[in-house]
């Protein structure tokens, strides 16, 4: 028998509370997508949650898609990702920068270690009068 291997991939802290919300409460990634839209925060939901069976409280899930519905105008969002997909995008896009910014730093340091001192004003030779 064959395991499949996880691909190991880091999970930034700010979407760890969202991911335990849609397995603790069921979402689906379109609710999770909704409610960050919203602003709301997954800390809240045990208080939205309808926990005790209350007859006047409506289910998290439609509570979360009927507050879309009045905000926004339609039932769900344009494009749906993942909090997973997210997650691996934005670990992406600072791959990226650190890359970009380590190019950058390596530029900078060939720069300086091509410049002539004799035209480089910081230069001790550019700095003594032969008047003097």
């Amino acid at each position: 028998m064959s395991k499949k291997k996880k691909k190991n991939t880091r999970i930034p802290h700010k979407f760890l509370p969202w991911i335990d919300a849609r397995k603790k409460y069921r979402l689906s990634h379109a609710q999770v997508q909704m409610a960050r839209e919203l602003g709301m925060s997954p800390k809240r939901f045990d208080r939205l949650a309808n926990t005790e069976h209350k007859p006047w409280k409506v289910p998290l899930p439609q509570f979360i898609e009927s507050l879309y519905e009045k905000k926004f105008g339609k039932t769900q969002p344009d494009d749906v990702r993942s909090i997973e997909d997210m997650a691996a995008e934005h670990m992406a896009r600072r791959e990226a920068r650190k890359a970009a910014k380590a190019a950058e730093e390596g530029s900078e340091e060939d720069d300086k270690s091509t410049e002539d001192p004799a035209t480089d004003p910081s230069s001790d030779a550019t700095l003594t009068d032969p008047k003097t």
